[in-house]
């Protein structure tokens, strides 16, 4: 099994961009990828506890080893060694986890964690603090979801037209080039 780091590590590598890479983002990613782990591969991906805190879901080895950067970017792994703690099947869900939730703000995953339909609305209650999400109510309440898309690197390049002949005529008027520099 791999550790929560790991996957973070995963996240701050694939990310199209590291530098929004904050405490807060990493927990929301880390979150998901285990909700969609529950559901989609039938196990956790990893063993730490996700409790419901303040600004939602959080696991606290995460927290704790990343809170030194505080509000920052944190920083890419200086190994990629971690890389071989995943199966192929988790490499692709974390693929799919982040197609699905990278292109959103740190502030639009803190606030989708949320909303009603999301475990951490259940079980949150302010002012107590560590109040665990019990693995079981994060795999009820994401299968009722639509599942999360599996794209294959080769499905996602079958998406592309390709252009079998060039038009006959160009549909550029208006624009001429001045060849005469």
């Amino acid at each position: 099994m791999v550790s929560a780091k790991d996957v973070v590590n995963f996240f701050i590598m694939c990310s199209a961009r590291p530098e929004r890479m904050t405490n807060m983002r990493a927990n929301k990613l880390a979150y998901y990828s285990q909700a969609w782990s529950i559901v989609r591969l039938g196990h956790p991906l990893f063993q730490d506890s996700i409790e419901a805190w303040e600004h939602g879901p959080v696991i606290q080895s995460i927290y704790r080893a990343y809170s030194v950067y505080r509000n920052n970017p944190i920083p890419a792994p200086e190994s990629v060694s971690f890389l071989d703690h995943f199966s192929e099947e988790e490499r692709q869900l974390l693929i799919d986890v982040s197609r699905e939730y990278d292109t959103m703000s740190t502030w639009q995953l803190r606030n989708l964690t949320h909303s009603e339909s999301e475990p951490w609305c259940k079980v949150y209650k302010p002012h107590e603090k560590h109040t665990i999400i019990p693995t079981n109510l994060i795999e009820s309440c994401f299968k009722e979801l639509i599942p999360l898309p599996r794209i294959s690197l080769e499905d996602s390049f079958s998406a592309i037209p390709v252009v079998d002949a060039l038009p006959l005529e160009w549909e550029d008027d208006g624009w001429e080039e001045d060849v005469s520099q």
